[in-house]
């Protein structure tokens, strides 16, 4: 049997996290593969790199931060090639395919240390690049993947008990690479867990127990939701929850494979499960903001009939059996979270 694990770069700030992340890959009962983020901030941090006119000094923050972690773990983990190969980029004429180049630079240095750190530890790893599996168009920057040369690519990764690689990142039938959206490690690992054979899970590794019924550094009485099906899990990201990248749940909904969300920090709680099990009734809020700066409120768990709204002015977008949406004004929304916060949570 297989697991999948992604770790999200919110969780990788620090050498201790390395080593925190690989503890939990080293007591894995079975073989596994491993799907990291870039460390923490660095995609945001490759962005500026490639938008600044003078980037000199950026460029050298970002390689120190890396070089730090490396450092402290006592590695050999050479990071002048990747230096040397952002520097080239920065050449190039700006495209959004010479950006896409320039953002797997992040994923390729974060697991390259994790992959060093485990040999160092005495782990045989295969530490793949998951552009050589991972097969696209040629839609940079939110590439789409073509599943078929995918799978066939990814049938030699069956061969490993212990393979890591990156999420995001993808390459184009050309050669070029890809990727797959901005916070699409999440749709990387559901990708990789599709394409494997024998996985029995998809566990997805964050800062946070779980799924919460809002934000909990928001509203901090918003319950953990243990159990979510497919369609849940759906209908809270597309109304804006922040639970996992948009496109993940489809490769998983096609394999019927369960997906965990659980913390790094408190690794020996459940979490949340989604999955295809028998739909629980479940309360939570998320908001939205369209292309038009329109803000909406979706409460879930609670009929429109049943909320008190208080003579808040509004308008409704939708009104459906298990969820109600409304348009609200931007500066009353943490009026309308708290409102119905204190109606399902209290």
């Amino acid at each position: 049997m297989r697991s999948v694990y992604k770790f999200g770069g919110s969780s990788i700030k620090s050498a201790a996290a390395i080593k925190q992340i690989a503890d939990l890959i080293l007591a894995c009962p079975n073989d596994a593969l491993v799907v990291l983020s870039a460390t923490y901030n660095s995609t945001n941090e490759l962005e500026s790199i490639y938008f600044k006119e003078d980037s000199a000094s950026l460029i050298e923050a970002f390689f120190q931060k890396h070089k730090v972690i490396v450092d402290e773990l006592e590695l050999s983990v050479d990071l002048s090639n990747f230096k040397k190969e952002l520097l080239g980029y920065l050449t190039l004429p700006k495209s959004s395919a010479t950006l896409d180049s320039i953002y797997s630079i992040g994923e390729r240095i974060s697991t390259s240390i994790l992959a060093s750190y485990l040999e160092q530890q005495g782990r045989e790893v295969f530490h793949a690049d998951a552009r050589d599996y991972i097969v696209t168009n040629q839609n940079f920057n939110e590439a789409k993947v073509l599943f078929k040369n995918t799978k066939a690519n990814c049938n030699e990764l069956n061969k490993y008990p212990l393979v890591i690689t990156q999420g995001f990142i993808a390459r184009t039938t050309d050669g070029q690479t890809s990727t797959l959206g901005r916070e699409g490690s999440d749709y990387s690992a559901a990708i990789f867990a599709w394409a494997l054979d024998d996985v029995q899970e998809l566990v997805i590794w964050k800062d946070v127990k779980g799924v919460y019924g809002h934000d909990p550094k928001v509203l901090t009485n918003a319950p953990l939701i243990h159990n979510l099906s497919y369609r849940q899990t759906k209908l809270l990201t597309n109304k804006g929850a922040k639970i996992l990248f948009h496109r993940t749940m489809n490769p998983l909904i096609e394999a019927n494979l369960p997906l965990i969300v659980k913390s790094v920090f408190y690794p020996n709680e459940a979490g949340s499960c989604i999955s295809d099990a028998k739909e629980d009734h479940f309360c939570a809020i998320s908001t939205e903001k369209d292309e038009a700066s329109r803000n909406f409120i979706t409460v879930f768990g609670l009929a429109l009939e049943e909320a008190k709204l208080l003579n808040k002015s509004f308008q409704l977008d939708e009104n459906n059996d298990d969820y109600f949406t409304l348009e609200v004004d931007g500066q009353d929304l943490r009026e309308w979270i708290d409102l119905f916060g204190d109606q399902l949570f209290s």
